[in-house]
């Protein structure tokens, strides 16, 4: 991987490169470049992961209760979680998340069991309506199960 370094006299270096042998416009794009790809495409702050990883737990054992399934997910395949941002003002208070199976099939086939949002601060699950773009019903475990 290329680095870039500002050096004394407005300079720059590029690993692998000697000063002044590459133009500073070009060397700079390469350096922003650099940065921007790999940069996370999802930023959290730090503990973020953690409530990800606790919003996706959440659903999947409200879900499994709802749906008489395992907290594993369907038999066989498993689940998992695939948080996805809204850009909208939905995202300072839900996490909007699709539920995925680990189906594999021959041909055209889908994995999404379906959408939902976790409130980031209580935990509710609800169902998440993608052609509106609306947060739905609470969905609730049957009585005498947990959540």
């Amino acid at each position: 991987m290329w680095v870039g370094i500002r050096l004394p006299r407005g300079k720059i270096a590029i690993s692998g490169v000697p000063a002044g042998r590459m133009k500073p416009r070009t060397s700079r794009l390469l350096l922003a470049l650099a940065l921007f790809a790999t940069a996370p495409a999802y930023a959290e702050p730090p503990s973020g992961s953690t409530r990800l990883d606790s919003a996706c737990g959440q659903l999947k054992k409200v879900i499994a209760a709802h749906d008489g399934l395992a907290e594993t997910g369907p038999a066989g395949m498993g689940w998992f979680c695939d948080f996805a941002q809204t850009g909208s003002k939905l995202d300072d208070e839900w996490y909007v998340v699709a539920l995925r199976s680990n189906r594999t099939c021959e041909g055209i086939c889908s994995n999404l069991m379906g959408w939902y949002a976790v409130h980031r601060e209580s935990g509710e699950v609800h169902e998440f309506d993608v052609s509106d773009f609306v947060v739905g019903a609470r969905i609730a475990a049957p009585v005498g199960t947990a959540p």
